[in-house]
């Protein structure tokens, strides 16, 4: 079991003054109200503290992620941070920050697929993943949710979660990756408002309106086992494990959800011990080998050759 407490913060839309300077010290506030609530991870909306669709270009070591990053320190939790970057060339991007529990900058995220009114702005080159005391995550941002390449290729790099900074909300496009990947998908965008999408791909969470602090616990450690070769390990570690496991089995998916019910119990590692594979692991492992037949072509050998 590895739960954390995400936070997204919501940002309202009257300011006394200057937008940027107005926006900034909202999210800074609202950062500090995160830090009295115990969270591992807070996430800001895209280009946060700019109005909506006049993005505002400074390096990663400038103002606004130099006040976050003390923030970040001072309430000892990660934060995705989404500005409009300058980098030394002059070359501009629309970027994710990520922020140390320490304040320290451990990686950035470049949207790939910037919308067309981001005019002057370079496409990143790289889908990242980066791991963090608080769990291994992957991050999208807004226009990116039109596409399922991305998300897949967080799903094959082992994401857990992905967080999705956006200015729109996307709506049912979220919960697509989620079934596919079988990892969490949190948005926080400038509508405002956040989404929580489950690894069965269910909503499971939503807030609108601002500003607020939305918090969103998950269980990491929560994962799902295809039936197919399973059901009777999965009956097995049920019945040894009792009330200390939990287990739930979508028929008509023929999946099943598996997840602790004990804080010393990791599910994860059971399954592993056990020799039963994720759903996730299954189905990349079942695409690799068939791909792989198929250029040779070759038929699937007997199931009792298989393995």
């Amino acid at each position: 079991m590895k739960k954390i407490r995400v936070a997204c913060i919501l940002l309202g839309h009257d300011y006394e003054g200057d937008v940027r300077e107005g926006r900034l010290k909202q999210a800074l506030s609202l950062l500090g109200e995160a830090g009295t609530k115990n969270v591992d991870i807070a996430v800001l909306p895209e280009a946060f503290a700019d109005a909506p669709g006049k993005m505002t270009y400074e390096a990663i070591d400038g103002p606004t992620i130099s006040a976050v990053s003390k923030m970040a320190q001072a309430w000892s939790f990660v934060v995705v941070a989404p500005i409009g970057e300058l980098e030394t060339d002059g070359a501009k991007r629309n970027t994710a920050v990520i922020i140390s529990r320490e304040g320290k900058t451990i990686g950035r995220y470049c949207k790939n697929i910037p919308f067309w009114c981001e005019e002057g702005v370079t496409p990143g080159e790289e889908y990242c993943v980066f791991d963090t005391d608080a769990g291994r995550f992957g991050v999208l941002i807004c226009f990116e949710s039109n596409w399922p390449d991305p998300w897949m290729e967080l799903g094959h790099k082992g994401a857990d979660l992905v967080i999705w900074p956006s200015a729109y909300s996307a709506g049912r496009k979220l919960l697509a990756p989620a079934i596919y990947n079988n990892y969490y998908v949190i948005s926080c965008t400038l509508v405002p408002d956040t989404t929580l999408v489950d690894i069965c791909g269910d909503q499971v969470a939503f807030a609108k309106g601002g500003p607020q602090v939305a918090i969103h616990e998950i269980d990491l450690d929560r994962t799902m086992v295809h039936d197919n070769f399973n059901r009777q390990a999965l009956l097995d570690l049920q019945k040894d494990m009792g009330s200390r496991v939990g287990m739930r089995y979508f028929d008509r998916e023929g999946w099943w959800l598996v997840e602790s019910n004990d804080p010393q119990v990791s599910v994860r590692e059971l399954l592993k011990e056990r020799g039963i594979e994720t759903l996730r692991e299954y189905t990349q492992r079942s695409k690799r080998e068939i791909y792989e037949l198929r250029r040779a072509q070759r038929p699937l050998p007997e199931l009792s050759e298989q393995g």
